[in-house]
């Protein structure tokens, strides 16, 4: 089934609050990231590789500036300071890009929980997508085949090979009710989410969420690593799989300025 460009693609909207956009929204699904101003250019990236593939992404603004800069580029949803879908935290952000493991780091990974949540218990599909992934190809159809096919999944998550990669995930409406238990804040406090170590939500997600050792809390299904590669993956296996992956996620490299030039390297910056 194809995906033509629709209204949602075509006239972008701006919206100051989060409930605003939720009761707006008109499509089933909303694509998402969320940044501050510091990542603004890798998240304006992905907004041009999104509407290349006619993918109406939607952009959580964590400051004012970011909420500014992305406004050319996709929807844009006022998500600066106070705000009901935001973990305790989260509740103090930067502008600045921040360090991988830093508290600053902490507060910016955990924000797009709040949201799934949000999303979800609006009853629509919620994907996520980290600010320095780039769409190569249209995964819509390919991804929410997953959920048609089995009645009972939840989520599908990008692998990183010993677990999920929690820059790529995507969640079914049938979810929301176990996944806003599991990320109430209640839940997170017993489990030490504030604790965590450098990885922040994605050590939560492999520990805790979906331990190996023991039940998932979630039923979620690993993506194929050549369609939806993370970085050190297609690093080594780009002359394989470059023409044929739906995406890519450009971590496992320190810096805005760093994963630019890898995007370069690769014919993926748009800039």
């Amino acid at each position: 089934m194809g995906h033509e460009i629709t209204e949602a693609t075509r006239e972008l909207r701006a919206y100051k609050t989060v409930d605003e956009f939720l009761v707006d929204w008109t499509q089933d699904t909303v694509f998402f990231t969320t940044c501050n101003s510091g990542n603004a250019a890798l998240a304006a990236n992905l907004a041009r590789s999104c509407r290349a593939n006619s993918i109406p992404l939607v952009f959580f603004a964590a400051d004012q500036e970011a909420f500014h800069q992305l406004k050319p580029f996709c929807h844009v949803v006022d998500f600066a300071g106070e705000s009901p879908y935001k973990f305790a935290i989260s509740r103090k952000t930067r502008y600045r890009s921040s360090k991988i493991g830093t508290r600053a780091f902490h507060g910016l990974a955990w924000m797009r929980y709040g949201l799934l949540k949000g999303i979800l218990s609006s009853g629509r599909k919620a994907v996520y997508l980290d600010t320095d992934i780039v769409i190569r190809v249209d995964f819509r159809d390919d991804l929410f085949s997953y959920f048609s096919s089995n009645s009972q999944l939840h989520g599908v998550v990008q692998s990183n090979g010993g677990g999920a990669c929690t820059g790529f995930q995507a969640y079914h409406e049938r979810a929301s009710r176990i996944f806003s238990d599991i990320f109430s804040e209640h839940f997170l406090n017993l489990n030490n989410y504030k604790s965590m170590g450098a990885l922040a939500d994605q050590e939560f997600f492999n520990t805790v969420v979906c331990n190996p050792a023991k039940e998932h809390l979630l039923n979620v299904h690993f993506l194929s690593r050549d369609l939806y590669p993370q970085g050190s993956w297609f690093y080594a296996h780009s002359d394989r799989i470059a023409s044929s992956c739906k995406i890519v996620h450009y971590n496992g490299i320190a810096g805005q300025k760093n994963k630019i030039e890898k995007m370069k390297m690769y014919g993926d910056w748009s800039g």
